[in-house]
């Protein structure tokens, strides 16, 4: 690649920045919002209810954006178990959210004696499952919300405490 000073060495010496003008020529297609599901084995979403909840509801969410590749040894770590039975105690959510079919998270409940709630979020075709896969990129992760907005994210390996969460 080349610029301007190879072509005409002297470029600075003989030319002065004056001004410039902006101008639009067509004006930008602005992109569609595409909604975040949580659907469960029944076809109901529950994603209003939990994360657009206007009261101080603490919501925490494991990504899981492929089931096939979830790092199992989470499920069975201390801490996360801990953190699990805290929020079960104190009335805070923890569900999962994953791109894997409705069969897929039902065989992986079973054959990990999952216990919490994991809901569907279909992947779109056209862009792909980014949604969730891109929301975290540890698989799983915990992402803390508190009236939709996301407080703070955690990966697998970085369990948070009860009092970090609260």
């Amino acid at each position: 690649m080349t610029s301007i000073t190879d072509s005409i060495p002297d470029f600075y010496d003989k030319y002065q920045y004056v001004d410039r003008k902006d101008s639009v020529t067509i004006k930008a297609i602005q992109p569609k919002i595409a909604g975040f599901n949580m659907v469960d084995s029944l076809g109901a979403d529950h994603s209003f209810e939990l994360i657009n909840n206007d009261e101080d509801q603490i919501l925490l969410l494991m990504f899981m954006h492929d089931l096939d590749e979830v790092k199992l040894e989470f499920f069975k770590d201390k801490d996360f178990k801990v953190l699990l039975d805290s929020c079960q105690k104190n009335g805070i959510a923890l569900v999962g959210i994953t791109n894997s079919s409705p069969e897929s998270i039902s065989s992986f409940k079973i054959m990990n004696e999952v216990s919490i709630p994991i809901y569907y979020n279909q992947i779109d075709p056209i862009k792909g499952p980014f949604m969730v896969r891109d929301a975290l990129h540890a698989n799983p992760g915990l992402i803390l919300l508190k009236k939709g907005v996301v407080i703070d994210k955690w990966s697998w390996r970085d369990v948070p405490s009860f009092e970090e969460i609260n």
